[in-house]
Protein backbone atom coordinates (compact mmCIF):
# COMPACT_ATOMS: atom_id res chain seq x y z
CA UNK A 1 0.00 0.00 0.00
CA UNK A 2 3.06 2.47 0.39
CA UNK A 3 3.93 1.98 -2.88
CA UNK A 4 0.53 2.73 -3.95
CA UNK A 5 -0.21 5.58 -2.77
CA UNK A 6 2.86 6.74 -0.49
CA UNK A 7 -0.08 7.92 2.51
CA UNK A 8 -1.24 7.03 5.48
CA UNK A 9 -4.83 6.27 5.52
CA UNK A 10 -5.48 10.09 7.24
CA UNK A 11 -3.62 11.77 4.10
CA UNK A 12 -5.19 10.15 1.47
CA UNK A 13 -8.49 11.06 3.61
CA UNK A 14 -7.85 14.58 3.54
CA UNK A 15 -6.89 14.49 -0.09
CA UNK A 16 -10.70 12.77 -0.90
CA UNK A 17 -12.35 15.05 0.95
CA UNK A 18 -11.00 17.56 -0.77
CA UNK A 19 -11.35 16.37 -4.38
CA UNK A 20 -14.84 16.31 -3.51
CA UNK A 21 -14.88 19.51 -1.76
CA UNK A 22 -13.27 20.64 -5.55
CA UNK A 23 -16.01 18.73 -7.13
CA UNK A 24 -18.84 19.98 -5.75
CA UNK A 25 -17.65 23.40 -6.18
CA UNK A 26 -17.23 22.69 -9.91
CA UNK A 27 -20.83 21.46 -10.05
CA UNK A 28 -21.69 24.80 -8.17
CA UNK A 29 -19.75 26.86 -10.22
CA UNK A 30 -21.23 25.10 -13.81
CA UNK A 31 -24.86 26.16 -12.44
CA UNK A 32 -23.77 29.92 -11.52
CA UNK A 33 -21.90 29.90 -15.50
CA UNK A 34 -25.11 28.68 -17.15
CA UNK A 35 -27.65 30.86 -14.94
CA UNK A 36 -25.22 34.09 -15.82
CA UNK A 37 -25.77 33.26 -19.46
CA UNK A 38 -29.33 32.88 -19.00
CA UNK A 39 -29.74 36.36 -17.19
CA UNK A 40 -27.49 37.79 -19.92
CA UNK A 41 -29.00 36.66 -22.38
CA UNK A 42 -32.21 37.91 -20.75
CA UNK A 43 -30.99 41.32 -20.95
CA UNK A 44 -30.18 40.78 -24.47
CA UNK A 45 -33.03 40.13 -25.70
CA UNK A 46 -34.63 43.01 -24.09
CA UNK A 47 -32.37 45.37 -25.86
CA UNK A 48 -33.43 43.80 -28.73
CA UNK A 49 -37.07 44.23 -28.38
CA UNK A 50 -36.45 48.28 -27.54
CA UNK A 51 -35.08 48.55 -30.93
CA UNK A 52 -37.45 50.11 -33.11
CA UNK A 53 -38.04 47.85 -36.26
CA UNK A 54 -35.93 45.56 -34.94
CA UNK A 55 -36.20 41.46 -35.41
CA UNK A 56 -38.15 40.99 -32.42
CA UNK A 57 -40.99 44.02 -33.80
CA UNK A 58 -40.79 42.19 -37.15
CA UNK A 59 -42.06 39.07 -35.77
CA UNK A 60 -44.29 40.68 -32.72
CA UNK A 61 -45.83 43.30 -35.01
CA UNK A 62 -48.81 43.42 -32.43
CA UNK A 63 -48.59 46.22 -30.25
CA UNK A 64 -50.34 44.96 -27.49
CA UNK A 65 -48.44 41.68 -27.75
CA UNK A 66 -45.18 43.61 -28.25
CA UNK A 67 -45.68 45.29 -24.77
CA UNK A 68 -46.72 42.38 -22.85
CA UNK A 69 -43.55 40.56 -24.19
CA UNK A 70 -41.68 43.97 -22.85
CA UNK A 71 -42.85 43.59 -19.68
CA UNK A 72 -42.46 39.83 -19.36
CA UNK A 73 -38.48 40.42 -20.59
CA UNK A 74 -38.30 43.64 -18.27
CA UNK A 75 -39.42 41.07 -15.30
CA UNK A 76 -37.46 37.87 -15.80
CA UNK A 77 -34.36 40.64 -16.59
CA UNK A 78 -34.58 42.39 -13.31
CA UNK A 79 -35.40 39.56 -11.36
CA UNK A 80 -33.01 37.20 -12.71
CA UNK A 81 -30.31 39.84 -11.61
CA UNK A 82 -31.62 40.58 -8.29
CA UNK A 83 -31.80 36.65 -7.82
CA UNK A 84 -28.39 35.72 -8.96
CA UNK A 85 -26.49 38.52 -7.17
CA UNK A 86 -28.34 37.58 -3.92
CA UNK A 87 -27.45 34.01 -4.57
CA UNK A 88 -24.14 34.25 -5.74
CA UNK A 89 -22.83 37.29 -3.71
CA UNK A 90 -22.32 35.47 -0.39
CA UNK A 91 -19.79 33.01 -2.18
CA UNK A 92 -17.49 36.17 -3.23
CA UNK A 93 -18.01 38.18 -0.26
CA UNK A 94 -14.57 38.71 -0.09
CA UNK A 95 -13.42 38.38 -3.70
CA UNK A 96 -12.50 41.28 -6.42
CA UNK A 97 -14.70 41.36 -9.65
CA UNK A 98 -11.40 39.65 -10.91
CA UNK A 99 -11.97 36.87 -8.92
CA UNK A 100 -15.64 36.56 -10.00
CA UNK A 101 -14.88 37.08 -13.67
CA UNK A 102 -11.70 34.04 -13.26
CA UNK A 103 -14.36 31.84 -12.26
CA UNK A 104 -16.62 32.69 -14.85
CA UNK A 105 -14.02 31.98 -17.55
CA UNK A 106 -13.96 28.84 -15.89
CA UNK A 107 -11.36 29.09 -12.46
CA UNK A 108 -12.12 28.01 -9.10
CA UNK A 109 -11.46 29.08 -5.36
CA UNK A 110 -10.41 26.22 -3.85
CA UNK A 111 -7.61 25.67 -6.24
CA UNK A 112 -6.82 28.51 -7.81
CA UNK A 113 -4.97 28.92 -11.88
CA UNK A 114 -1.38 30.81 -11.75
CA UNK A 115 -3.04 33.76 -12.90
CA UNK A 116 -5.77 33.99 -11.05
CA UNK A 117 -3.50 34.04 -7.50
CA UNK A 118 -1.35 36.35 -8.51
CA UNK A 119 -4.55 39.00 -9.52
CA UNK A 120 -6.09 38.03 -5.95
CA UNK A 121 -2.23 38.42 -4.40
CA UNK A 122 -2.34 41.98 -6.46
CA UNK A 123 -5.43 42.56 -4.99
CA UNK A 124 -4.81 42.01 -1.26
CA UNK A 125 -1.62 43.67 -1.26
CA UNK A 126 -3.67 46.62 -2.27
CA UNK A 127 -6.07 45.68 0.60
CA UNK A 128 -3.04 46.05 2.87
CA UNK A 129 -1.74 49.39 1.51
CA UNK A 130 -4.72 51.27 2.14
CA UNK A 131 -5.96 49.32 5.70
CA UNK A 132 -2.89 48.22 8.56
CA UNK A 133 -5.59 46.08 9.61
CA UNK A 134 -5.17 43.27 6.96
CA UNK A 135 -2.23 41.79 6.88
CA UNK A 136 -1.20 37.85 5.49
CA UNK A 137 1.78 36.04 4.40
CA UNK A 138 2.85 34.12 1.31
CA UNK A 139 4.47 30.63 1.75
CA UNK A 140 6.06 29.28 -1.76
CA UNK A 141 6.64 25.77 -1.81
CA UNK A 142 8.98 24.33 -4.63
CA UNK A 143 8.90 20.63 -5.19
CA UNK A 144 12.00 18.93 -6.56
CA UNK A 145 11.90 17.25 -10.01
CA UNK A 146 13.79 13.72 -9.36
CA UNK A 147 10.79 13.19 -6.76
CA UNK A 148 8.66 14.50 -9.55
CA UNK A 149 9.65 12.02 -11.84
CA UNK A 150 9.57 8.99 -9.80
CA UNK A 151 5.75 9.92 -8.73
CA UNK A 152 4.32 10.22 -11.97
CA UNK A 153 2.27 7.41 -11.61
CA UNK A 154 0.78 8.34 -8.71
CA UNK A 155 0.06 12.28 -9.65
CA UNK A 156 -1.35 11.24 -12.75
CA UNK A 157 -3.89 9.53 -10.59
CA UNK A 158 -4.68 12.76 -9.31
CA UNK A 159 -4.66 14.46 -12.89
CA UNK A 160 -1.43 16.33 -12.24
CA UNK A 161 -2.34 17.78 -9.25
CA UNK A 162 -1.44 16.02 -5.82
CA UNK A 163 1.03 18.42 -4.48
CA UNK A 164 -1.46 21.09 -4.73
CA UNK A 165 -4.58 19.08 -3.12
CA UNK A 166 -2.06 18.51 -0.46
CA UNK A 167 -1.77 21.82 0.34
CA UNK A 168 -5.66 22.73 -0.09
CA UNK A 169 -6.01 19.66 2.65
CA UNK A 170 -3.50 21.09 5.22
CA UNK A 171 -4.06 24.27 4.46
CA UNK A 172 -6.43 26.81 6.73
CA UNK A 173 -10.04 27.47 5.47
CA UNK A 174 -9.26 31.01 4.56
CA UNK A 175 -6.20 30.17 3.07
CA UNK A 176 -5.80 30.73 -0.69
CA UNK A 177 -4.17 27.80 -3.02
CA UNK A 178 -2.27 28.33 -6.28
CA UNK A 179 -1.47 25.72 -8.38
CA UNK A 180 1.49 27.46 -9.69
CA UNK A 181 3.18 25.23 -11.47
CA UNK A 182 3.62 21.71 -11.55
CA UNK A 183 6.59 21.74 -9.57
CA UNK A 184 5.50 24.68 -7.28
CA UNK A 185 2.97 25.64 -5.10
CA UNK A 186 1.53 29.17 -3.54
CA UNK A 187 -0.31 29.58 -0.36
CA UNK A 188 -1.56 32.97 1.10
CA UNK A 189 -1.85 33.01 4.37
CA UNK A 190 -4.97 35.96 5.48
CA UNK A 191 -4.49 37.09 8.42
CA UNK A 192 -0.71 36.08 8.97
CA UNK A 193 1.58 38.54 10.34
CA UNK A 194 5.46 37.06 11.04
CA UNK A 195 3.89 35.48 14.33
CA UNK A 196 1.11 33.13 12.69
CA UNK A 197 3.41 32.64 9.77
CA UNK A 198 6.23 30.66 11.96
CA UNK A 199 3.44 29.30 13.10
CA UNK A 200 2.11 28.38 9.65
CA UNK A 201 5.05 27.46 8.22
CA UNK A 202 6.37 25.33 11.17
CA UNK A 203 3.25 23.04 10.92
CA UNK A 204 3.50 22.59 7.30
CA UNK A 205 7.68 21.96 7.48
CA UNK A 206 6.27 19.09 10.17
CA UNK A 207 3.96 17.11 7.91
CA UNK A 208 6.47 17.59 4.83
CA UNK A 209 9.22 16.37 6.91
CA UNK A 210 7.37 13.49 8.60
CA UNK A 211 7.70 9.67 7.46
CA UNK A 212 4.54 9.54 6.04
CA UNK A 213 5.10 12.25 3.77
CA UNK A 214 4.06 11.77 0.08
CA UNK A 215 6.45 10.78 -1.96
CA UNK A 216 6.41 13.61 -4.43
CA UNK A 217 7.83 15.80 -1.44
CA UNK A 218 11.00 14.26 -1.18
CA UNK A 219 13.79 17.36 -1.33
CA UNK A 220 10.57 19.89 -1.46
CA UNK A 221 11.98 23.27 -0.39
CA UNK A 222 9.19 25.88 1.21
CA UNK A 223 10.49 30.07 1.52
CA UNK A 224 7.60 32.14 3.54
CA UNK A 225 7.56 35.94 3.51
CA UNK A 226 4.83 38.94 5.21
CA UNK A 227 3.49 41.48 4.02
CA UNK A 228 5.37 45.25 4.52
CA UNK A 229 8.25 43.36 6.25
CA UNK A 230 9.41 41.26 3.04
CA UNK A 231 8.02 44.21 0.64
CA UNK A 232 4.56 45.41 -0.52
CA UNK A 233 4.36 44.36 -4.35
CA UNK A 234 2.99 40.37 -5.53
CA UNK A 235 6.13 40.65 -7.75
CA UNK A 236 8.80 41.31 -4.93
CA UNK A 237 6.90 38.92 -2.42
CA UNK A 238 6.82 36.29 -4.26
CA UNK A 239 10.24 36.93 -5.48
CA UNK A 240 11.95 36.99 -1.65
CA UNK A 241 9.66 34.24 -1.02
CA UNK A 242 11.59 32.11 -4.25
CA UNK A 243 14.88 33.70 -2.88
CA UNK A 244 14.50 32.20 0.81
CA UNK A 245 13.38 28.58 -0.01
CA UNK A 246 15.16 26.28 2.16
CA UNK A 247 14.31 22.17 3.35
CA UNK A 248 11.15 21.99 5.69
CA UNK A 249 13.38 20.24 8.22
CA UNK A 250 15.41 23.20 8.32
CA UNK A 251 12.92 26.08 8.49
CA UNK A 252 11.24 23.75 11.57
CA UNK A 253 14.23 23.76 12.90
CA UNK A 254 14.88 27.58 12.77
CA UNK A 255 11.19 28.38 14.28
CA UNK A 256 11.76 25.59 16.89
CA UNK A 257 14.78 27.92 17.76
Amino acid sequence: MAEQSGQDPSARGKIAATISEISAERRWFTFMRLSFSGVCLTWLLLVVWAIPGGPIADMVPDYSASAVLGLLLALVAVCGTVGFMFLWRPTFKDDSIQDFVHVLLGGGLLLRRRGQFKARLAAECRRAKSDEVNVFSLIVLKLAEPALANDQAANRRFGGKLAALWARSVARADDIVGDAAEDEIWILARGASELGRDIITARLAAQLSSADVLPSFEGAMMGAVTFGESGQAAKTLLKVASERLVSPSKLAGQQAA
